[in-house]
């Protein structure tokens, strides 16, 4: 293959992969879309019905909305490598050594390796927020009721 060939090959992918790269925010953006919906509906219904057992599901929901939004950030960092790969080659203005027409493979490669950890991307700001703060909320109104039950709602007798 000549030097011409590769060169929009690699362009072609390069491109690829940014588009790739770019919908896992739309993708995440829902996610946390759906996380506040459900999350803000649950805190309502939770005084609306005086059950602060709703609290806890809406913990539980934003922690499982969390998670994935972590999954989709860590499949999207395994292209990561991949673009930069290309970037350096064109930057360099070096096409010897790699070869084009790699996603799948590189994808696969990055996300056997290991190299890049579930827990360390769960742990980011831009994953955290805003489901840390729903957790941290809704536990806090589940154990604020048990003390202070006046501040909420008047006992039921």
């Amino acid at each position: 293959m000549d030097k011409k060939d590769k060169i929009e090959l690699l362009k072609t992918e390069y491109f690829k992969l940014q588009d790739y790269y770019e919908s896992f925010d739309t993708k995440v953006q829902t996610v946390k879309g759906w996380s506040a919906t459900v999350s803000i509906a649950a805190i309502t219904v939770g005084f609306s019905y005086k059950n602060e057992f709703i609290w806890l599901f809406a913990a539980v929901t934003a922690l499982m909305f969390w998670f994935m939004d972590a999954k989709w950030k860590f499949f999207q960092y395994c292209y990561a490598p991949r673009i930069v790969e290309i970037e350096n080659a064109f930057t360099a203005d070096n096409f010897d050594t790699i070869i084009p027409l790699q996603i799948y493979f590189s994808w696969f490669k990055e996300w056997k390796s290991g190299k890049l950890k579930l827990k360390k991307i769960f742990f980011m700001k831009i994953v955290m927020l805003p489901y840390a703060y729903t957790v941290a909320v809704c536990l806090l109104l589940f154990i604020l009721k048990f003390f202070f039950a006046n501040i909420f709602w008047s006992p039921q007798h």
